[in-house]
């Protein structure tokens, strides 16, 4: 049973090691939970980004379905009971965690439309996180650009 007090400690070791993953791919991460934001990501240059982490524990089976993979699974929505897709005005960067094998997928808000997020554990473990950041970022960048 997931108990308030267990999601609470998920979340914030998601938020840990998604600043550690962060770090170590060049840019400085602070910890800052605001409303619609867990951290601030800084590159060199000056530039700040709004990052939502969201963190799934491990993954589940679907029973319905048994031929489906193992996937991961993220509410990346904001409210309890009407839920609302991520505000690209509000928030930059989605941060998917995947807790049990320490991996991290980044996406820009602006192009995550779902109140949902599935992936495959093949999707986490392949993933160049470093190059996978700076894509992002550089995406937003351009956003904001244009």
């Amino acid at each position: 049973m997931v108990t308030e007090r267990t999601a609470v400690k998920t979340g914030r070791a998601g938020e840990l090691l998604a600043a550690g993953i962060i770090e170590q791919s060049g840019y400085r991460a602070i910890l800052c939970q605001q409303q619609d934001f867990d951290l601030l990501v800084m590159a060199d240059v000056g530039e700040m980004y709004r990052c939502e982490v969201k963190t799934s524990s491990r993954p589940t089976i679907d029973k319905k379905n048994a031929k489906c993979k193992p996937r991961y699974r993220w509410a990346t929505a904001r409210g309890s009971k009407a839920k609302l897709r991520l505000d690209p005005d509000a928030v930059d960067v989605l941060c998917l965690v995947a807790l049990d094998i320490r991996r991290v997928y980044f996406r820009p808000v602006f192009q995550h439309k779902t109140v949902r997020m599935n992936l495959d554990i093949s999707t986490m473990l392949d993933n160049d996180e470093v190059a996978q950041l700076a894509r992002v970022l550089r995406e937003i960048d351009l956003r904001r650009q244009a």
